[in-house]
């Protein structure tokens, strides 16, 4: 399984082509047991996988490999390199909490580490180090997972 989601032609992700595989959007959930921020760079350490998951009319669910993830991002018509993400940030950093609204510019995975290049939208967040950061990010376009994108 190489985690990635499959859409159009021969680039990772592939369109749904029957109505019992209805092309949905999906959105994506990350978390992180720690990470930083700094200078327009988000570093999430030790994200164990993504979360992909669909609202109606057919509710789905899925893990995916961060890697098949980030090899996702530049391809096909609607990818996020074009269009980059909208995304929720919610931190905790001692007993600091707060959110933002950014846009995710670029992506790097190694292993459990996934780092962004970011915008922020609404909000900001503070340079240094944090305890939990989850992202809730915006939907890839009209996809259908393929049995590959399963982790």
């Amino acid at each position: 399984m190489d985690g990635r989601l499959r859409h159009g032609g021969s680039s990772p992700l592939t369109a749904c082509t029957s109505d019992r595989d209805a092309a949905q959007e999906w959105l994506f959930l990350q978390t992180s047991s720690g990470g930083s921020y700094a200078y327009g760079v988000l570093t999430l350490d030790s994200v164990e996988y993504t979360v992909a998951f669909t609202d109606h009319p057919e509710r789905q669910v899925m893990h995916l490999a961060n890697g098949g993830f980030a090899a996702a991002w530049d391809e096909g018509e609607d990818s996020f390199a074009g269009d980059p993400p909208n995304t929720a940030l919610g931190y905790k950093a001692g007993d600091t909490s707060g959110q933002a609204i950014v846009k995710l510019t670029d992506i790097d995975v190694k292993d459990s580490t996934i780092i962004y290049s970011l915008e922020f939208l609404e909000g900001e967040i503070p340079e240094g180090s944090f305890d939990r950061i989850t992202l809730v990010i915006d939907a890839l376009g009209l996809i259908t997972p393929s049995d590959q994108g399963r982790h």
